[in-house]
């Protein structure tokens, strides 16, 4: 067949379709089609696992999130427990001291109204004397004066005596007074101070809760550290081995016999398995799939035991709350009964002061005799 140079040339790219393509190398050829697949494997591999498309598996990030959110929450009502259980003894020490002060001032006041009562019934007994010492000198029928009607021989010293009782009055009713002050002050001074100390004992609280929680939370941050290190420890061993892996494949597919066809007695010497060969497989597999079952088994496990520890440590801390709910409101309870007692000896120690103590109450009318007698 003659042809021309240019119709050569118009023509090339038709006669481009029919040149023969160069002999490769069967092993070069394997090698490119093996990366071909395991490109293809890797981005199918990225595809399916994407975050915007879909999540296959299991999510260790958000399994790891919600293991340390579940850590926080139990530090968190650990410390909880722990501030309440403080807050109580606080409380029960403070409820203690305030019995033992309350118990000291009602003694006390027992013994200020004992001394009273012996002052009184001294007075009653001087008043007695003394009435007793003028009637018997009104009964003296000895005496060389002449008895007027309507005369009063002992005026002088019935008003002496009235003086002396009314100078007597105003001095226990001072003495009463400053000591009534001068136990309100005490009582305010006590008070103060024992703010002083809850409020000191408060500080110190929360500075020990401030501090624990800081060495707590460094306790998780280098926790959380070292999960980080063994993460990129275990994916980069995780990556080494894959790479070893890789290379070990790739060396097979390069040096084996039989995939290369370097021994040709293999093939046609191979009758099949026997049935030892064939035996150990089976038994291979099946000790695979036990294993396999009592890992699952084993993870069951662990994950009911999981379930029943936190249902254990759910169930103790409802009983903490409702035993502290129940101490609250028992020492209300005793707070509330502690003050209806003290209102009723409040009343009844004002009721026994003015219909016991003060019944004879000076009045106006009394002062008004004086310097009004026959004289």
């Amino acid at each position: 067949i003659s042809f021309s140079f240019n119709q050569t040339q118009n023509q090339g790219f038709r006669m481009s379709a029919f040149r023969v393509k160069p002999e490769i190398d069967p092993l070069e050829k394997e090698r490119i089609a093996i990366e071909r697949r395991r490109q293809r494997f890797a981005d199918r591999t990225q595809r399916i696992l994407h975050a915007k498309t879909r999540l296959y598996g299991i999510d260790t990030l958000a399994l790891e999130q919600q293991v340390q959110e579940k850590q926080e929450r139990e530090r968190l009502d650990v410390e909880r427990d722990l501030y309440y259980d403080d807050l109580t003894a606080v409380h029960a020490k403070a409820i203690s001291e305030q019995e033992a002060q309350r118990q000291a001032d009602l003694s006390k006041k027992n013994e200020e109204v004992n001394f009273y009562r012996r002052m009184q019934e001294q007075e009653k007994r001087r008043k007695k004397m003394i009435d007793e010492s003028q009637a018997n000198q009104l009964a003296d029928t000895n005496t060389t004066f002449l008895k007027f009607s309507g005369e009063d021989p002992n005026h002088a010293r019935r008003v002496k005596d009235q003086q002396h009782q009314q100078q007597d009055w105003l001095a226990q009713q001072i003495f009463e007074l400053s000591s009534k002050e001068q136990r309100s002050r005490q009582e305010d001074a006590d008070y103060d101070a024992y703010q002083t100390e809850i409020l000191e004992l408060k500080k110190e609280q929360e500075e020990h809760a401030a501090r624990v929680k800081r060495s707590r939370t460094q306790e998780v941050v280098e926790y959380n550290k070292t999960l980080a290190q063994q993460s990129r420890s275990r994916k980069a061993q995780d990556l080494q081995m894959s790479q070893a892996l890789d290379d070990m494949e790739l060396a097979a597919q390069m040096n084996s016999n039989f995939l290369n066809e370097g021994s040709r007695s293999q093939e046609g010497n191979f009758k099949g398995f026997s049935t030892s060969q064939r035996q150990r497989i089976l038994d291979e597999q099946h000790a695979q799939m036990q294993e396999h079952a009592a890992r699952r088994q084993a993870e069951v496990d662990e994950a009911r035991a999981y379930d029943q520890i936190q249902e254990d440590m759910r169930r103790a801390m409802v009983k903490a709350d409702r035993q502290a709910q129940a101490y609250k409101a028992q020492a209300l309870k005793n707070l509330a009964m502690e003050r209806t007692i003290q209102a009723k000896e409040k009343t009844m120690r004002y009721d026994y002061l003015d219909n016991v103590v003060y019944t004879g109450a000076i009045s106006e009318d009394f002062f008004e005799k004086f310097g009004k007698s026959c004289r």
